[in-house]
Order: C-alpha cells, then structure tokens, then sequence
C-alpha cells in the first residue's frame, strides 16, 4: 500500500508538470540576431500573485527617521538593506531587511559626497554608491558609509550633458545622457545610451539619436515620437541591456556587453488610444504653459506607449509594465513576464491595495515597494519650483486642490524569484 501510495503520487506530480502548457509562439534568427515573436496571450495563462507584507515606513509613523519627502528611487543590496534615495531631502536613508533604521548618507551642495536635485543612485564595486543629478550633469561618489569620494565621470564634455538615468551591476554601468546645444537660431540635441565600467571609462554605445529642434518666430517645436531613444530601458543581472524605442510596437531589444543587440522580443499588442479626458488635459496644459511665456509646441502620439515600464529579476525574468496594465478600477493591475528566453508566460496580478493614480512602486530583485500618496508627495514637491511643473501618477492628472496631502508611506513586501514555483 505504501509503494501504491508512493507511486500514485509520483504519477499525480508527473501529470502536474505535464500540465504546464507549452509555449506556442515562434523564434527566427536573422544576421545572428534572434527575433522571439510571442502570441497575445501568455502560455501559463493569468496569475493572481498573494504577496506576502514585510514592514512599512513612513505614514502615520512619529519617527524622524521614517519621515520621506519625495522618494525618487529603492534599491536592495546583497544584505538585503532598502536604500530609499530621497529626492525633497536630498539625502538616501538605509533600512535593514526588516525596515529598521540604520543611517542616512549624503546631503545638499555641490561639494564631495554631495548633490543637488538628485534624480538616480546606483551601486558600485568597493562599496561604492554613485548618486546623480540630472542638472548640471554630475555623479557624486560617496562609500556606504556616506564619506565623500571622487565624482564619477560622465562622457562628453560638449555644449550641456544632461544625465538622465542610470543603473548598474557588477562592475558595468549604463549610463542615457543627453547633450543640448544652442547655435544662432536654432538648437541641437544628441541623446545617448553608453555602457561605462565602474571607473567611467566609456566602453560601448548602445545607441545615439540627434535632433535638431525646430524653432521659428519665438516658438520651439518639439514631437515626442521623435526622441523615442531608450525610452524605457534596464540593465539586468547579467550586464544585458533591454530597451524599447520609440511609442509604438511592442518590441523589446537586447544588447550583450559589447553593445550589441543580440535579441528581439515581440508580442503581439493592440495599441491604446489616449481618452478624450486626457487629450482635453493635455491641451489644456499646453495652453497654460503658453499663457506662462513657455512658447513651446509639443506634438504627442495619438496612442499611449505600448511599452512603460521594464524590471528584469535575478532569474531572468523579465517583468512588463503596459498601456493596459492598469486594473479598470484604477488597482495596480498587471504586469507581463517573459521567461529568460523571452517567451510569454505569465500575466500576472499582484494582490495588493494600490491607488493608480495616487500611489507608485518599485520592483527590485526580490522585493515589491508600494509608495503611497507618490501623487501628493510629487506635487508638494513640484510646488517648490512655483507650480511651474506639472506631474502626475498613472498618466492622470487630477486638476482639483485636494488639500495638505498625506504623508508618504513606503510598503515593502516579498516578492517570489521564480514564478514558475509559485502554487495557483
């Protein structure tokens, strides 16, 4: 009975692993690079992801160390630390991996281990962290501890380098910049998308756009479709590089560390059109930067990016953020997640509270943030610069004066390596 008993359950795991259902999409490979060309729907279907709470900061919380002004960005290290780079407070504070505090490094100025406005942070090797900030380009060097160190420096020294994003692994660093300049008349822009290691030394060139901005009578005119370089794009653990272009088409692109593209992932995806609400929005906002003396003419698509969003896991994975990601009551919604391979798999919907258009989040390697009120912290935040920018979260813009916002609470939960281990 016990063999019977042993050999039965053999065979129901066997039928278990059996029932995964197969991927059904196609791969061609073309001048060595291999296209991964994926159906609409994923081959194990849709998953509602339980994650499990791990602590929150933040809030309703009376301690001083737990009070945030507009996080910017989270990262984990390998002790599974939370770095939560502060861009109000301009400062990173660090949490261990139960949310309790540790120290706060960096601080405003423009000496070592200081920064203005910062707008990215990354890890370098020797225990290194390198923070940004996005004007005037710069990269401020600090150790873990938050003693100053050499800046790191940032390629082209032409006309304006703006930096725009940066992330790292290991000993690589990629780098998007982008260089603005002004002749008689009209104005230059080059964006650039580098791969640097962790000295600064410049190795190679993911890509490069140029646009000359056209200006005539007092007005510069500007299409977004245009300056579609890099749009969204991430690093993942291995040194690749996955980035998308431009609004439209779902197609992901994959460079190896010597920059070039060795894979093309596509899905077959019907674009969104923008509501009649949000076209209303948008010129409305076009007409008030006009009456504010900002004479400038932006032409946007008729359709939201396909694409908004990319987060590549330790395993491989490769996690989507899309157009129609968001829940129709406004939840979190989904995400798409491709196997290392770049085949669709899974939809998948993690089960937590989230306002769209009020809240944010982070996903890191093995972790899932919700940053709640992101919406209302953003508009404080913008409210120091003269209510001259206009932000929003979710790609809404609520118009109404909604009052003091609440104060900013980061929720972190754990989030499963391998989905594919994950029980339904």
């Amino acid at each position: 009975m016990r063999t019977l008993a042993f050999c039965l359950c053999a065979l129901c795991l066997l039928v278990a692993v059996r029932a995964r259902a197969e991927w059904t999409g196609s791969e061609e490979t073309v001048d060595g690079v291999l296209t991964v060309h994926n159906p609409s729907t994923p081959a194990q279907g849709e998953l509602k992801l339980k994650l499990k709470p791990l602590f929150s900061l933040g809030g309703e919380s009376e301690d001083p160390n737990q009070l945030f002004g507009m996080v910017q960005q989270i990262l984990v290290d390998d002790e599974h630390n939370s770095y939560v780079l502060d861009q109000q407070l301009q400062e990173i504070k660090v949490f261990d991996a139960k949310g309790e505090y540790l120290r706060t490094i960096g601080r405003k100025g423009e000496g070592p281990g200081e920064f203005n406005n910062p707008n990215a942070f990354f890890f370098l090797p020797q225990d290194r962290i390198g923070v940004s900030q996005m004007m005037p380009g710069r990269i401020a060097v600090l150790d873990e501890q938050g003693q100053g160190l050499d800046d790191f420096p940032i390629p082209g020294d032409t006309g304006f380098t703006f930096v725009m994003q940066v992330e790292s692994t290991g000993d690589r660093v990629v780098m998007k910049e982008m260089t603005s300049s002004l002749g008689k008349g009209d104005a230059h822009t080059t964006i650039r998308l580098l791969g640097l290691d962790s000295q600064g030394e410049q190795l190679v060139v993911y890509g490069e756009q140029s646009k000359p901005l056209e200006m005539s009578g007092g007005r510069v005119r500007l299409n977004v479709s245009d300056i579609g370089l890099a749009r969204e794009w991430t690093i993942g653990p291995e040194g690749l590089v996955y980035l998308t272009n431009g609004f439209t088409g779902y197609r992901i692109e994959v460079y190896g560390l010597d920059g070039k593209l060795e894979r093309v992932i596509e899905r077959e995806y019907e674009p969104l059109p923008y509501s009649k609400k949000e076209i209303a929005r948008r010129r409305k906002i076009a007409k008030e930067q006009e009456s504010s003396g900002l004479s400038v003419d932006v032409k946007t698509p008729d359709n939201k990016p396909d694409i908004q969003g990319l987060f590549v896991r330790p395993s491989g994975e490769l996690w989507v953020r899309t157009s129609r990601s968001v829940g129709e009551d406004g939840s979190l919604g989904s995400f798409d997640v491709f196997d290392a391979e770049g085949h669709f798999q899974y939809l998948v919907w993690p089960q937590l509270e989230y306002v769209d258009r009020e809240d944010g989040f982070v996903v890191t390697e093995d972790r899932f943030y919700r940053i709640k009120e992101l919406n209302g912290a953003l508009k404080a935040w913008a409210a120091g610069f003269g209510g001259g920018i206009r932000i929003a979260v979710g790609g809404e813009e609520e118009d109404e004066d909604e009052g003091e916002p609440e104060p900013l609470e980061i929720q972190a939960f754990e989030l499963p390596l391998h989905l594919s281990r994950v029980r339904q």
